[in-house]
């Protein structure tokens, strides 16, 4: 029994993993989305940049 408890909570702590990849996979998009947004809006910042 305990070893099935056992596998059955590494079950969980694995999905709970996957999710919390996916939510962070999810915000680095979300970021990146608002960077390129702000480069749009801001055009002299890049060529600042790259001074």
């Amino acid at each position: 029994m305990q070893v099935a408890e056992a596998r059955h909570e590494a079950a969980l702590a694995a999905a709970e993993a996957r999710h919390l990849r996916d939510q962070l996979a999810a915000r680095d998009g979300h970021i990146e989305d608002l960077r390129s947004a702000l480069r749009a809006l801001s055009p002299g910042a890049g060529a600042h940049r790259a001074r």
